[in-house]
């Protein structure tokens, strides 16, 4: 079971229009759950769940925080974070595209250099040399 602590920001609320607050902070309260599972999800605890919900609601955030987990979470999760990425580039025709499979599964290493490969890959998959890899 996750459990899951939030807090949004209250000088994004508005006195002249209460109604946009709900629906603002819903959705930074969604953001930071999905933020917070994809920091410590695993194949067996949460995994499935979490990107379900991030191929329907995937802000800036949420998509950042897929690149750095290309290089910071086990290879079996960035895996997932990989094929996820290509899925919301538009490149994969489903969160798990088994035609990219190959590509996908080079992500599952502890060699860094081997990650940098793959992302770096990836990155010429969806055409765009300037996305962001969050090594640094």
């Amino acid at each position: 079971m996750l459990r899951f602590h939030t807090q949004t920001a209250g000088s994004t609320l508005t006195a002249q229009q209460p109604e946009v607050n709900v629906v603002r902070t819903t959705v930074q309260a969604l953001a930071a759950v999905l933020l917070q599972a994809l920091e410590g999800a695993t194949i067996f605890d949460g995994l499935v769940d979490t990107l379900s919900q991030v191929a329907n609601f995937h802000p800036p955030a949420i998509v950042d925080a897929l690149w750095r987990g290309l290089t910071t979470r086990p290879g079996d999760v960035a895996v997932h974070y990989a094929a996820m990425l290509a899925f919301l580039y538009g490149k994969a025709d489903s969160t798990f595209d088994w035609s990219l499979r190959p590509l996908f599964l080079k992500f599952n290493t502890a060699s860094e250099s081997g990650r940098q490969a793959a992302i770096a890959e990836l990155r010429m998959l969806i055409g765009d040399a300037s996305v962001q890899s969050t090594s640094t």
